[in-house]
């Protein structure tokens, strides 16, 4: 079981996918955040893409850190409004933890 886990794992967030997501300075989330995405709303992860990339220009930019969140939490919402369940709670959820780590890791950007 553990092994068939592992395979489906490496195959899912393997290169051979076009898209990665890369939202955030941490690997672990961000890998994290990918699987969720790529397991139960694969249809969203190339519009969660832009809204990484967006909030990671306004942290560079230096604008304010709850600002920058805020925009985060609506992009992310306008994509999973639609598909409610669990889409739109990965959603909810990666919104909280953008807030949550944003205070922490927005003085490192732009410096």
């Amino acid at each position: 079981m553990i092994r068939l886990l592992t395979i489906t794992l490496l195959i899912i967030l393997s290169p051979l996918n076009d898209t990665r997501l890369l939202c955030g300075v941490e690997l672990i989330m961000s890998n994290s955040m990918e699987l969720f995405i790529k397991l139960d709303c694969p249809d969203t992860l190339e519009k969660h893409q832009i809204c990484c990339a967006n909030h990671g220009v306004c942290y560079i930019f230096r604008y304010p850190v709850d600002e920058c969140d805020q925009i985060y939490c609506e992009c992310v919402k306008n994509i999973t409004k639609k598909s409610r369940g669990i889409c739109q709670a990965h959603g909810d959820n990666f919104c909280n933890i953008v807030k949550q780590t944003g205070k922490i890791v927005y003085p490192l950007f732009g410096k």
